[in-house]
């Protein structure tokens, strides 16, 4: 469920990005997504121990926003919604520009 939220903030504020700049201003910012998602793991268990969190501390919380499945969806879905009303903006403008 975790990740299903993070894949849906990510869309959410990708498309309109991709929409307003377009594929080829894009292709940066795609690549310093891929590392930070290749890095992540690594730098969350690094924060945890500098924090002195413990990893079973990290998964319980983890499991508690889990348990909010209802309000999750329900936040992923306005999120999309958003997101989209907002791409359909940028395009309806950016084709009237070129008209």
């Amino acid at each position: 469920m975790f990740n299903t939220t993070l894949i849906f903030i990510y869309y959410s504020i990708y498309y309109p990005i991709y929409f307003k700049l377009g594929v080829n201003k894009l292709n940066l910012l795609n690549r310093c997504i891929n590392i930070i998602i290749f890095l992540l793991p690594s730098m969350v268990k690094r924060l945890l121990n500098s924090l002195n969190i413990s990893l079973e501390y990290f998964y319980t919380q983890i499991n508690f926003i889990q348990d909010k499945f209802l309000w999750i969806i329900l936040f992923d879905i306005i999120i999309v919604t958003i997101s989209v009303y907002i791409s359909m903006i940028i395009h309806k403008n950016k084709t009237i520009m070129y008209e």
